[in-house]
């Protein structure tokens, strides 16, 4: 099976307030994508796709030589949302085969290996897998207190690649 993972590294960071954008900024020695790579379970994916702007690879990305020896890695250009970036990764991915792909936040360096190999897992049973954490919001309607149970979407969120590649190809 050939797993690939897209990271959507694009972003300006506005809202972080840095100089840099907030997914390379770095965390000891790492930046964020750096990390995600560092820690991701080794031989999980043949190919990553890191989605951003040229002038970032080369001025934050330097180190991405050390990752080869496990995957593949490729860049595709962002877009102006999150759909179009995601999508240009795709199309990188598609003439290489790939059965499976997680698309993760990049400003989200801290995803457990546990959870990748559970959304790996559960792709063979299911087209997508979208982790979430639950948590429950209280709010007073007619004066009485209302508990609506949340789900908050995670990345990486897991699909079959040809059915994701469609999609995204029926809303061009």
């Amino acid at each position: 099976m050939k797993n690939a993972l897209v990271i959507l590294a694009g972003g300006k960071g506005d809202r972080f307030g840095g100089s840099i954008p907030k997914q390379f900024t770095k965390i000891g020695q790492h930046n964020f994508i750096e990390y995600i790579l560092d820690n991701i379970p080794i031989n999980t994916f043949k190919i990553i796709v890191i989605s951003c702007k040229k002038n970032h690879i080369k001025k934050y990305l330097k180190k991405i030589n050390n990752y080869a020896n496990k995957s593949k890695v490729l860049f595709s250009n962002p877009g102006k949302t999150r759909q179009e970036s995601s999508f240009n990764a795709l199309k990188k991915l598609k003439p290489l085969n790939t059965k499976n792909v997680l698309i993760h936040d990049s400003a989200r360096p801290f995803v457990s290996n546990k959870l990748i190999i559970k959304i790996i897992k559960n792709l063979k049973n299911y087209h997508s897998v979208v982790p979430f954490v639950v948590y429950n919001d209280k709010k007073l309607i007619n004066n009485k207190e209302i508990i609506d149970k949340i789900k908050n979407i995670q990345t990486p969120q897991g699909f079959n690649f040809n059915l994701l590649y469609l999609a995204h190809k029926k809303l061009q």
